[in-house]
């Protein structure tokens, strides 16, 4: 009973210095915590992210992936990315053509290199999805070894080692 009375004094206490304290003055904000936002602020629309040819791949959206869903990168961008990873012996015009034919595939992968609870693994720590095992750097080669692991447990790994897509 002592307790329940000691927390209501200083309860009233704290409502009493807030109403005491002048309108202008800032409030304690500690240091763990973010500072904190107006409520504009918070329904403000978030910026759109800058997503790099690396990355589209792993995070795209529902319609296919990033790097062909609208004009904003030309095949010439990733023609050029492409051939920066040296993927010998595979042209960079057949593995474009190959991110052309299978748009669905990225969906497909944006779903299997999340964990449990829909949140990417990129450049986290290891929480169970099989995608960041090495916490390697996001880019085409990381996409392409999502997909082919796609390929392989839908059954049609004979058509990946086909094509050799399995390193």
């Amino acid at each position: 009973m002592i307790e329940w009375i000691r927390e209501l004094v200083v309860a009233f206490l704290m409502l009493a210095a807030a109403a005491l304290a002048p309108q202008g003055a800032p409030a304690f904000q500690s240091p763990y915590l973010p500072p904190p936002q107006t409520l504009e602020a918070l329904l403000a629309p978030a910026p759109a992210p800058v997503v790099t040819t690396a990355a589209a791949i792993v995070a795209a959206p529902a319609g296919g992936c990033a790097l062909y869903a609208g004009p904003q990168i030309d095949d010439d961008v990733v023609l050029e990315e492409i051939r920066r990873h040296d993927w010998a012996p595979f042209s960079a015009e057949t593995m474009l053509e190959l991110f052309r034919r299978e748009s669905d595939l990225y969906l497909a992968a944006e779903n299997l290199c999340t964990d449990d609870h829909g949140i990417p693994q990129i450049n986290r720590p290891y929480h169970g999805s099989w995608c960041d095992v090495a916490r390697v750097k996001v880019d085409l080669r990381y996409a392409i070894t999502c997909a082919s692991r796609i390929f392989a447990e839908q059954g049609i790994s004979a058509w990946i080692a086909a094509k050799g897509w399995l390193w």
